[in-house]
């Protein structure tokens, strides 16, 4: 799908897939689960997290270490802090602000806790819608949907993310991930 402008200039889909399909976000999916975290701390709930002890065995950024567990203990600290399990956070505070056509889903773990590394499904029309939210600042038209402060600090490159990106394997030739237009990382 490309859009510009706010319109889509071209949309194709394969493998069967069509465009009332859901198809999963995979890691994108974190983007999602971040941004939840970032209504509930333009809230005020960080005050709470100072029971929540952090133990890291390094110093952070010292070492890119991709790190999915980490978006999962995310989405236990939104559900914890907001009161509603994460799937239903995202739905009513994001998912039903953003003016999407159909619903969104989590695929959910053996023990039905959503899947907050990688397991949310949209169609991509409203995947995109998402993504213009993003690029707008955290807005659907006059509604501010996702808090535009965390938004503006995704957007910031630290030299510490670019010194993540430099140690990754995407930034080295021998590895077949080698990706040369990554400039910087940040994980949670």
């Amino acid at each position: 799908m490309v859009i510009q402008g706010g319109k889509i200039l071209y949309e194709h889909y394969f493998g069967g897939f069509g465009a009332h399909d859901h198809h999963l976000w995979a890691s994108s999916t974190k983007s999602m689960v971040s941004s939840a975290a970032g209504i509930l701390v333009d809230r005020g709930v960080q005050r709470y997290l100072s029971k929540f002890k952090a133990e890291t065995a390094r110093e952070p950024g010292a070492v890119l270490d991709y790190q999915s567990p980490n978006v999962d203990v995310l989405g236990w600290l939104v559900a914890r802090l907001s009161g509603v399990p994460l799937q239903t956070f995202v739905a009513e505070e994001i998912w039903g602000r953003l003016g999407v056509e159909h619903d969104a889903f989590f695929i959910t773990d053996l023990a039905y806790a959503p899947i907050a590394t990688g397991g949310f499904n949209t169609t991509l029309r409203d995947a995109a819608r998402f993504g213009l939210a993003v690029l707008h600042g955290g807005r659907v038209g006059d509604r501010q949907v996702l808090a535009a402060d965390w938004v503006e600090q995704s957007f910031q490159v630290r030299e510490s993310d670019r010194e993540a990106a430099r140690r990754s394997i995407f930034l080295d030739p021998e590895n077949p991930a080698y990706f040369p237009a990554l400039e910087a990382y940040r994980n949670f």
